[in-house]
């Protein structure tokens, strides 16, 4: 998931129960191309980093130097009809993405006369939903007979296991919102509300920060005053920089602003 090569890892721990089988460690080690630590309790290093993120929650003077990020552990998507086919899982926040996030998708209605949309939400892995576990659904009413509608859903998940659900109907504007409580034991009231006002920070899409904003704004000034093969080049960075706006991975869009500000350097020289 970290999109390394096995030459790129410095050292293989194996940590939990199931790692002291022989069959686990053998993949494992056929995998990576090199031998687990074998000197580590596997059960004790799990107890210290779940101990390490207790006292990072509590803030706790022992760790104050540590910086820890928390992860969503398993993608949430919604349930599609995908190229004919229904009951295809459509992942909105991905596992291994850190928390708190808040991403959007927009998706469509299957033909103009539907009335309703029917938000069914899943966590999980697979490409059908029927091997996925069900969360919630979430009912939407939508216009009908003003062509084929379409809505934005937003999942904001937040590191107390709070996963707050947001559908507006593009026409419409109108918002629907479901908050669902993912953590074993609860969030209180006042850990909910603390979660929502960070969530609400983060409910911006990423064409709308002023960075980007002023780029694309810049861009398309130019492509108007310019032609021929100046404007073909001033394309091919739009498209690019509207593609990264689309996957809203901060990291991709930061590098390829990056480039294309680099490119506009040399352009006006």
């Amino acid at each position: 998931d970290a999109r390394l090569q096995p030459e790129e890892i410095d050292e293989l721990i194996l940590v939990g129960g199931a790692s002291r089988q022989h069959h686990v460690k053998q993949v494992a080690t056929r995998l990576l191309g090199r031998f687990g630590r074998q000197e580590l309790d596997p059960d004790r290093v799990v107890a210290i980093g779940a101990a390490i993120q207790a006292a990072c929650r509590l803030r706790d003077e022992a760790v104050e130097e540590l910086i820890l990020t928390d992860v969503c552990p398993f993608s949430l998507g919604i349930r599609v009809e995908s190229n004919g086919q229904s009951g295809v899982f459509s992942p909105i926040i991905e596992r291994n993405t850190v928390v708190p996030v808040s991403l959007e998708q927009r998706y469509y209605a299957g033909h103009e006369e539907q009335s309703q949309v029917c938000i069914a939400i899943y966590q999980g892995e697979s490409l059908w939903v029927a091997n996925n576990l069900h969360i919630d659904d979430l009912d939407i009413d939508i216009p009908t007979g003003k062509g084929l509608q379409s809505v934005d859903v937003r999942f904001s998940y937040d590191i107390n296991g709070m996963l707050e659900v947001d559908v507006t109907i593009t026409s419409t504007g109108e918002i629907h919102q479901k908050v669902i409580d993912r953590s074993p034991t609860g969030v209180s009231e006042d850990d909910r509300q603390a979660s929502r006002q960070r969530l609400a920070r983060l409910k911006v899409h990423p064409r709308e920060q002023l960075p980007n904003l002023n780029l694309t704004e810049k861009l398309h000034r130019m492509y108007e005053e310019c032609l021929g093969g100046e404007r073909r080049q001033i394309e091919h960075w739009l498209l690019s920089f509207e593609q990264a706006l689309a996957s809203q991975d901060e990291n991709y869009i930061r590098d390829v602003r990056q480039a294309i500000q680099n490119a506009l350097a040399h352009w006006d020289q």
